[in-house]
């Protein structure tokens, strides 16, 4: 059998599989077969601070909103901590996933101010996270702000979080910057290890019946490689950050493809434990 072992951002790893964010990552039984079937890594599913902020909220509302209702009924209210509120939930789900697995854990987090990226980066590494994905999933809608205005933005927290933990940091990137591989470059300069190529984003559609509009997000499938295969081209050559390609790798063939091009880590998003990997190449293939 090949050599398959490979290192991404110091982390020694037995393949350049990794199981990608799904609800599999979050199964400690499946994550366990995943990683007896090959998987040299698992990445969690992000943690959205707008998200634990939104759900803060509606708490807070419910019980605002019943707390002069009556008095006599104060003692059927429920207690704050059946809301599942803050990171504990996914903290505890990393923490039972260190439990069953031997390969690194990789957390991702998607903040909205400054103090979260930071905070949360925090409380994701002292729970047992062995590297942090920073999910720059951001839509820019304001006019007035210019895309070096939004890039200096993301440098700043990118900086901040780096400053902030003591494990390697990599950015979860989108195809949409006006020149990638400067700012791959200036990503290198604030701290980052690696860079994930590529993000997905909720795309809206319409409804023709009622004219509703809703949000839409697709299976990935082997279409959307060649766009993460060109990147990989083009940074492995300007940039000594270490690569994962996230999307359109459905097939040994696939993977195979995206070493040659230069990337050190593959994610594969499973529906079912069963992995089947085929390849021909080690990890020596990185441009």
């Amino acid at each position: 059998m090949a050599d398959l072992t490979t290192s991404w951002m110091g982390l020694r790893l037995k393949s350049p599989l990794v199981l990608a964010a799904s609800p599999l990552a979050l199964d400690p039984q499946a994550t366990a077969q995943a990683v007896a079937a090959g998987a040299g890594a698992i990445a969690m599913p992000s943690l959205f601070e707008e998200q634990l902020s939104e759900e803060q909220m509606k708490a807070h509302r419910f019980l605002d909103n019943h707390a002069d209702m009556n008095a006599e009924a104060g003692h059927f209210m429920p207690d704050t901590a059946v809301f599942g509120q803050g990171a504990a939930h996914h903290l505890a789900q990393m923490r039972a996933l260190k439990q069953v697995v031997d390969v690194p854990l990789i957390a991702s987090l998607n903040g909205t101010t400054p103090g979260g990226w930071t905070r949360y980066a925090r409380q994701l590494a002292d729970a047992g996270a062995d590297a942090l994905e920073l999910n720059l999933y951001e839509v820019v809608t304001q006019t007035a702000e210019t895309g070096a205005e939004v890039e200096s933005r993301q440098l700043a927290v990118v900086a901040a979080v780096v400053a902030a933990v003591s494990i390697p940091v990599a950015v979860k990137l989108t195809p949409f910057y006006a020149s990638l591989p400067a700012f791959v470059q200036r990503l290198e300069q604030v701290g980052a290890r690696g860079v994930t190529l590529f993000n997905r984003f909720y795309e809206p559609s319409i409804d023709l019946d009622d004219l509703s509009v809703y949000r839409s997000l697709s299976s990935s499938t082997s279409s959307e490689l060649p766009l993460r295969l060109h990147a990989l081209a083009v940074l492995s050559g300007s940039s000594r950050l270490d690569m994962a390609c996230s999307g359109g790798v459905h097939t040994g063939e696939d993977m195979a493809r995206a070493v040659l091009c230069g990337g050190r880590l593959r994610k594969r998003k499973i529906k079912h434990v069963k992995l089947q990997f085929r390849a021909g190449t080690g990890t020596t293939f990185r441009g």
